[in-house]
C-alpha cells in the first residue's frame, strides 16, 4: 500500500477544508467512482464526473433524513447515463456506513472512510474524523465487491422511489435527530417489491428449467456465432438460421416473422461487447449498447435482445416483456422523463435485482429466468 494516511478532524471551531478538497479531487479523477453515505442532506458546488465510467452512489433513508432536495440536486448532477447508478438502501437494515472509493486516471486507488455523511455540516462544523489512504488494486476490488452486494439490496433513486419517499421534519440540535421513535419501524422499504404468487406459476416452472437446461448446451455454440458475424464469417440469414436451430425454445416463437430480415451484425456486435465487459462495467456496456440498437432501429433489440440477456445473466437482467412491465408498475417503478431506453432497462433490472435479493428464502424462483414465469403466470 503506497502513501501515508492522512487524517480529517473537523469541529465547530475548526473547518478542515482539505476534506472537501478530497471529495472533488475524487469527482474529478475518478475512472470508477463508490461512494456510500448512511443519509443525504446536501448537495452543491461538486465538479462534474468528466472521466468517469463506472460509478454507485448509494445513500440510506432509515428515520427520513434524508432530503429530498438534496437527492434531485445529485439527479441533476449526474449525467443522464449515470443516474441509475445513485440509490438508496430501500431494504437494508442498519446502513451506516460512510465512505468513498476510487480509482484515478493513473490507476491508482484511494479511499476516504470516517464518520462524516455527505453533508454540509460534515465538512464544515459538525465533529467528525475521518482518514484517507492510497490502497492496493486488490483492496479497490474487494470495495467495489462490497458496493455491489449492497446494490443488490438497492433500488435507484429515480425509478420512483423518491415520489413515495416522506422525509422528516428538521430537528433542532440535540433534539434527539436519528434516534428511534416509540412504534418507528426503521427497515419498513419506501418501495415494497412483493413478488407474485408462487402457487400461479408452480406448474409452469418445471418447464422453463427444462427449457434453460436444454438453452445451457447451445449457450457456447450460440456465442460463437455472434463471434463469428462480427468477424465478418457469417451473413444475415445464416445468423439467423443458426438462432433458430440452436436456441429451441424459440422455435415456436411469432418474433421469427420479422426477425429474419433484422440487422444481426449490429445485434451480434452488441451483445459480443457486453459478454466481453467486466462484472464491473457490465450495466454501463449494456445501457450504451441498447441505445445504439435503438438508434440503429434494430427490431429485435427488445424481445429477442433482452431475452438472450436473461439467459446469459439471469441474476442481473430481465426479459422485457409485458408482464414484468405491469409488475413494475404495480411496484411504484417509474422511469424518469426523458431516460434512454437503456436507461429505462437499466432502471428496471436494478429493480427487480432488489425484489429478487428481497425474496423469502421458499420463494421457487431463484433468477430472473424463472421469476418471469411467475410474472407471466400471475398477468395471465
Amino acid at each position: 500500500m503506497g502513501g501515508f494516511m492522512k487524517l480529517y478532524l473537523t469541529s465547530p471551531r475548526n473547518a478542515d477544508k482539505a476534506l472537501e478538497k478530497v471529495y472533488k479531487t475524487a469527482f474529478k479523477d475518478a475512472q470508477e467512482l463508490y461512494l456510500v453515505s448512511a443519509y443525504l442532506t446536501a448537495w452543491q458546488n461538486m465538479p462534474k464526473l468528466n472521466k468517469c465510467k463506472t460509478f454507485t452512489f448509494i445513500i440510506g433513508k432509515d428515520f427520513g433524513i434524508t432530503r429530498k432536495a438534496a437527492c434531485n440536486e445529485v439527479l441533476k448532477w449526474l449525467p443522464e447515463e449515470l443516474r441509475s447508478n445513485f440509490m438508496v438502501a430501500d431494504n437494508i437494515s442498519g446502513f451506516h456506513p460512510k465512505a468513498l472509493f476510487w480509482r484515478d486516471s493513473n490507476d491508482r486507488c484511494h479511499m476516504l472512510v470516517g464518520s462524516s455523511n455527505m453533508t454540509e455540516a460534515a465538512m464544515s462544523s459538525n465533529v467528525e474524523a475521518n482518514v484517507s489512504q492510497d490502497i492496493t488494486l486488490k483492496q479497490f476490488r474487494q470495495a467495489c465487491q462490497w458496493v455491489g452486494e449492497l446494490a443488490e439490496n438497492s433500488v435507484p433513486v429515480s425509478g420512483g422511489w423518491l415520489d413515495k419517499y416522506v422525509e422528516a421534519k428538521r430537528l433542532s440540535l440535540g433534539g434527539g435527530k436519528g434516534k428511534k421513535k416509540p412504534g418507528e419501524k426503521v427497515n419498513t422499504p419506501v418501495m415494497p417489491l412483493a413478488l407474485p404468487d408462487p402457487t400461479k406459476g408452480n406448474k409452469y416452472i418445471k418447464e422453463r428449467r427444462k427449457q434453460i437446461k436444454e438453452f445451457e448446451r447451445n449457450k457456447r455454440p450460440l456465442l460463437k456465432v455472434f463471434r463469428q458475424c462480427v468477424q465478418g464469417k457469417l451473413q444475415n440469414d445464416e445468423v439467423y438460421a443458426e438462432l433458430v436451430r440452436l436456441w429451441k425454445s424459440f422455435q415456436s416463437g411469432p418474433w421469427q416473422i420479422t426477425a429474419k430480415g433484422s440487422n444481426w451484425r449490429a445485434f451480434s456486435q452488441a451483445f459480443v461487447t457486453i459478454c466481453d465487459a467486466t462484472e464491473s462495467e457490465r450495466d454501463g456496456v449494456v445501457r450504451e449498447q441498447l441505445d445504439r440498437l435503438e438508434t440503429q432501429k434494430v427490431e429485435t433489440r427488445s424481445a429477442v435482445f433482452t431475452e438472450l440477456l436473461c439467459r446469459y445473466f439471469p441474476q442481473k437482467y430481465p426479459l422485457l416483456n409485458r408482464p414484468i412491465k405491469n409488475w413494475a408498475g404495480r411496484s411504484g417503478y417509474k422511469a424518469p422523463r426523458g431516460a434512454s431506453e437503456g436507461s429505462r432497462y437499466i432502471l428496471l433490472a436494478k429493480t427487480l435485482r432488489a425484489a429478487l435479493a428481497q425474496k423469502p428464502k421458499s420463494y421457487p424462483a431463484k433468477d430472473l429466468t424463472e421469476l418471469d414465469v411467475f410474472l407471466w403466470a400471475e398477468d395471465k
